[in-house]
């Protein structure tokens, strides 16, 4: 949650004047693993129930829900956001995880099946180069360039509100 959500939340933070003043846009990288996750208001660093994959999964599912909390604050001073998830990419990500993603990120299936960082990074640019509300939809979480739905829970307004104000309490 550090390094996945707060870390990129405060330096966004940071960023908001010149974001205000250039009518930014915010791109949050998230992932299909934040389907897997979940996010509890009373135990963000997942203390209670830890394990790495839900951790990840919280973090990447914080990223689509502060992606559409961030539009709803900021989108009335022309700031668009927007969450991707970049697809399986061929990097040492799974170099200290667990022993299945271990095994898949260095088996010659898994490289052939995954993308070349810059395939994974071609929605990203696509977002960073085109124009909201003419080539995508502000808010939106992409994959592929393709609007898909987001978890559930990113769907839940009120929640990604609390979430949002809960984050920026941890970054102060």
């Amino acid at each position: 949650m550090q390094v996945n959500h707060l870390a990129p939340l405060l330096l966004t933070n940071e960023l908001l004047p010149s974001l205000r003043a250039g009518e930014g846009t915010i791109i949050f990288t998230s992932s299909m693993a934040a389907f897997q996750g979940s996010i509890d208001l009373s135990d963000l660093g997942k203390e209670k129930r830890w394990t790495s994959f839900g951790a990840y999964g919280a973090a990447k599912l914080a990223n689509i829900v502060t992606a559409r909390a961030m539009l709803r604050r900021y989108g009335p001073e022309g700031i668009n956001t927007a969450s991707f998830h970049p697809g399986v990419v061929a990097t040492s990500f799974g170099s200290s995880a667990g022993l299945f993603v271990k095994l898949f990120y260095g088996s010659g299936l898994g490289k052939r099946l995954m993308r070349t960082p810059a395939q994974g990074a071609d929605t990203l640019v696509w977002l960073a180069t085109t124009k909201p509300g003419v080539d995508w939809k502000a808010g939106g979480y992409y994959t592929e360039r393709q609007l898909k739905d987001p978890p559930k829970q990113a769907l839940d307004d009120a929640f990604g509100d609390r979430f949002l104000s809960a984050s920026e309490l941890l970054i102060r």
